[in-house]
């Protein structure tokens, strides 16, 4: 953590002497940094100089960053990390002639020093520097700058972050390599580099990961080429911004967040317990308070849902489940919620099997990345592939990311499916233009042909509609089934049919095929368990019933709306619905049905039949 739970009586001595003996924001050579004097940025918001943060007996110091007027110690950054000093020892910190910090004890032991051998920018020094020389200046961002005579940033401690990331601060990464990480504290007492770290992994695509030791502990999604975020946060007689941005050049990414003027001291901290923590000072109760905090709960930690398995974030309780056309490893273990072993396929996956799209997921790790490729190109990929399980695609919204402006993410063999997250809602519209979270995944799925748009948790409070676009001056089908909210659906039929009058009959008209879809789902589901022994309904898994249950619709809609001949069945019932070897539905029996001419609106009838 950033901040310690404890002080030792010598450090708060030294701190009150600081606050006595502090009179600059800068170091020159010639000047030394000792132990109880402090420099402290032009506004007064940041402090430079020794802390220790426990009872450590002899006691250890450490050069580091704090904020200067929070009354709870807060360190930011760290120096000597690795190698404390001892107090006894007589430590300074001096800038040399050469230009570069060195913190040494009274024997010359150096314990830490900048690598000033290359320039970070040229930018102008906050004030002039009256020595004619190098000079180390605290700014009010909270970053460290050492700064060569004509102005020349040679180092800058927000390059070298420790554990905790500030606003304006950069985190780098190279398109090749990661430049840096945070890393925690080893313990609430001590600095000393933890376990835990957060960065950012390249080496297929963009993603950020919290890592233990050398094993992903976290990953947050994969990048689809959004530059700038926004998140509020609210307190008494305020509302405060957070803005994230991407830096995208030729060479290096960059993320950097600021936030709105006026906004009290907020922080992200990678913390000694694995998390990273977003918190801002509550000036009210003189405490940080936790913004944000990654992972939020056992089931987002990496893989662990097992393979194939996902974390379900639309419950109520976040928890795991598989993914669809997969069931639990064991079956035991997965009530007892303990689910490592993950997932594994019903049916074994054939090449003309197709997929199911999957919205609102953060996609599983372990991907492949075909660049420079449409959607439709990106599909074509998978489904000719037979070893591709599933693909992912997204517009980087013109990125320069390797020149290439798509992102096609392929999955071979179902091993690969690990970490795998279902999302909640949609985040507001930002300068990026709509940023979901989550994005689609198209998994493949035995016994399904094509793609279907449709998953199983978005039964309730939803419906089924067909989704129709304009061909040679008529209405026809898609080759898709949709799934709308039903508090969509008035803006749906308003993209396809404008006008005021038209709206309010194509409501009533999508509402009424909506309820007879509905009822037919019923039906159907219903007959499908007559119709089959036990043995052989087992074999219906829910593709398949559904393969049925669109086939039947689909023969509706021709007979409603693309038939020369108006047609209404008025007897669709279970025996009247007959399957071919290949289980493709037959609407058959039309001994009552009645045909209208292709300008007739309505008809009477004066008895009921059929069903």
């Amino acid at each position: 953590m950033a901040f310690m739970s404890s002080i030792s009586v010598c450090t708060m001595a030294l701190l009150l002497l600081a606050a006595l003996c502090a009179s600059d924001d800068r170091l020159v050579p010639g000047k030394p940094l000792l132990p109880g004097t402090t420099i402290v940025s032009d506004g007064g918001d940041f402090a430079f100089g020794f802390f220790s943060p426990s009872n450590s007996t002899p006691e250890k110091l450490y050069l580091g960053i704090w904020y200067n007027k929070i009354p709870r110690l807060t360190v930011v950054w760290v120096a000597n990390r690795a190698t404390p000093a001892i107090s006894s020892s007589a430590p300074s910190l001096v800038l040399t002639n050469t230009s570069h910090l060195v913190l040494s004890d009274v024997k010359g032991r150096v314990l830490w020093t900048t690598n000033t051998t290359k320039a970070a920018s040229s930018s102008p020094l906050p004030r002039s520097n009256a020595t004619g020389g190098s000079v180390a200046v605290l700014i009010d961002t909270g970053n460290l700058i050492l700064r060569s005579p004509s102005g020349m940033v040679l180092w800058q401690s927000f390059d070298h972050p420790t554990d905790t990331m500030l606003p304006g601060m950069n985190i780098r990464y190279h398109k090749t390599h990661e430049v840096n990480r945070l890393f925690s504290w080893n313990g609430p007492d001590d600095p000393s580099p933890g376990a835990f770290s957060i960065g950012t992994k390249t080496e297929t695509f963009i993603q950020v990961f919290i890592w233990n030791g050398s094993l992903p502990e976290w990953r947050g999604a994969v990048w689809t080429g959004a530059t700038v975020t926004s998140q509020q946060f609210f307190q008494v007689n305020t509302t405060n911004v957070v803005y994230t941005a991407f830096v995208d050049s030729i060479d290096e990414m960059s993320m950097v967040f600021t936030v709105s003027d006026g906004a009290p001291p907020l922080r992200s901290v990678m913390s000694y317990s694995g998390r990273l923590e977003v918190s801002v000072w509550n000036r009210d109760s003189s405490e940080w308070a936790m913004l944000l905090v990654w992972p939020e709960y056992e089931c987002r930690k990496y893989g662990y849902c097992g393979l194939s398995g996902y974390c379900d974030h639309t419950d109520a309780t976040p928890t795991c489940k598989c993914l669809d056309g997969f069931e639990p490893v064991d079956k035991e273990e997965w009530s007892s919620a303990r689910f490592s072993r993950g997932c594994k396929r019903k049916e074994v996956l054939r090449c003309s099997d197709g997929f199911l799209a999957l919205p609102g997921m953060n996609v599983p790790d372990n991907f492949v990345r075909i660049g420079r490729k449409t959607i439709k190109e990106c599909a074509a990929e998978c489904s000719g592939n037979c070893s591709c399980v599933a693909y992912a695609y997204a517009n980087l919204n013109g990125s320069t990311l390797d020149g290439d402006a798509t992102r096609c993410l392929l999955w071979i063999g179902d091993h690969q499916l690990v970490d795998t997250q279902k999302m909640q809602g949609v985040r507001p519209y930002n300068a990026a233009g709509a940023d979901s979270q989550g994005e689609t995944l198209y998994l493949r799925v035995a016994g399904l042909s094509g793609t279907i748009s449709y998953h199983k948790t978005f039964y309730q409070n939803q419906v089924f509609a067909y989704k129709c676009h304009s061909h040679c001056g008529m209405w026809s089908p898609y080759q898709e089934l949709y799934v709308f909210d039903q508090n969509m659906t008035w803006q749906a039929t308003v993209v396809h049919l404008p006008g005021e009058r038209t709206k309010a009959n194509a409501v009533k008209i999508i509402l009424s095929a909506l309820a007879s879809v509905i009822v037919l789902t019923s039906i159907i589901l219903i007959w499908i368990c007559k119709f089959r022994d036990c043995e052989r309904n087992a074999k219906l898994d829910w593709p398949i019933r559904f393969k049925i249950i669109k086939g039947v619709a689909r023969g509706l809609l021709y007979l409603h709306h693309d038939s020369r001949l108006t047609i209404v069945h008025r007897d669709l019932k279970s025996s009247n619905v007959l399957l071919d070897a290949e289980m493709r539905p037959k609407i058959a029996d039309f001994g009552m049905a009645r045909m209208f001419g292709d300008n007739q609106e309505n008809a009477n009838t004066r008895r009921v039949v059929g069903t």
